[in-house]
């Protein structure tokens, strides 16, 4: 379990966009580990988030970077279920989760964003 930064990328709603992002960035060679996109936002993780900020920046987006919580569990059916339902009972809100790329086998790795990074690590350890 470890704090990430994830760049918050106001995006508009027509073709090319991601692959707008995407091509600032390999141009960069910075690797997207994770994203989402859903309406007008793209979040996205990648292993140089304070440089891709600036770089998405000056290629005209707007963008904020945030912290999130990035975790590995175990593949196995229900550690989603478990972890947010934890967090319920501790009144705390998911705002937005998706998964990303994890190079071990056996594990999923997720990405939360909650209001409290650290209390919600303490929370699931």
């Amino acid at each position: 379990m470890a704090a990430a930064r994830e760049l918050r990328i106001w995006v508009d709603d027509r073709p090319g966009v991601l692959g707008k992002i995407s091509e600032v960035l390999g141009a960069s060679e910075i690797n997207i580990v994770g994203f989402a996109v859903w309406e007008s936002t793209a979040h996205v993780l990648t292993d140089a988030p304070e440089r891709s900020a600036a770089l998405l920046i000056e290629a005209g987006f707007k963008v904020e970077v945030v912290d999130v919580l990035r975790l590995v569990v175990p593949d196995e059916p229900g550690n989603l279920a478990e972890i947010a339902q934890e967090l319920g009972e501790a009144a705390i809100n998911i705002d937005h989760a998706y998964s990303i790329s994890n190079r071990a086998d056996g594990a999923a790795a997720l990405v939360l964003a909650v209001p409290d990074i650290a209390l919600v690590g303490e929370i699931l350890e």
